[in-house]
């Protein structure tokens, strides 16, 4: 039986300070683009400079922006990474407005509105996280580990990219596959922490 923990690989920022840190404008975050299904043919998402008036247009563009729940993608990442039929993620029209208000408007966003309850609850160190504000227990996970029987009844290609359910970190997983192409290409703005070697606070 395969080792999941070992094909998976969490996304994450580079270390450092020396990057932006994009935030969804006001209209972008009220349409809940993080966990809600958006119909094409609509607004594209638009993000910012979390960090504008320090900034100041001092780094540069990047292949890739990590958010809070997904991911900020270049024109040419997402030709690279192909046509992804995988239940529950989209790719989005979007626009990063620079610190001097320019547009770039070859950016599209990877998200999910569903998620994957793969979790191995019983060989992950987690522990209950209540949200006071919706009543929901999710589960604080300090360290992962991939359920091998919900994964291994599901096609390669359906889950190549997924964000798992059920718990108060919204990371995204990446099999090595899609890994490999973006480390091949050099694709900037993103490094890779693999399951089996990430344990809750490593990323910083």
């Amino acid at each position: 039986m395969k080792n999941f923990n070992d094909e998976y690989y969490i996304a994450f920022r580079p270390s450092g300070d020396d990057q932006i840190y994009i935030k969804p404008d006001l209209k972008t975050s009220h349409r809940k683009y993080h966990f809600k299904q958006l119909a094409f043919g609509g607004l594209p998402l638009f993000f910012l400079n979390g960090f504008k008036n320090e900034d100041k247009n001092r780094w540069p563009l990047t292949d890739l922006f990590v958010d809070s729940s997904g991911l900020l993608i270049s024109d040419e990442v997402k030709s690279n990474l192909g046509n992804y039929n995988i239940d529950g993620m989209q790719i989005y029209p979007s626009v990063y407005i620079d610190d001097d208000d320019v547009w770039h408007e070859c950016y599209w966003y990877l998200g999910f509105y569903k998620e994957l309850d793969c979790l191995d609850r019983d060989n992950s160190v987690i522990e209950t996280f209540d949200f006071d504000d919706d009543d929901d227990d999710l589960l604080e996970v300090k360290k992962f580990s991939l359920d091998k029987n919900v994964l291994g009844k599901i096609a390669e290609s359906d889950r190549l990219i997924f964000k798992i359910a059920n718990c108060s970190k919204s990371y995204l997983f990446f099999h090595k596959k899609v890994v490999d192409v973006i480390v091949r290409k050099n694709f900037s703005g993103v490094r890779f922490i693999k399951v089996s070697d990430f344990s809750e606070g490593e990323q910083y």
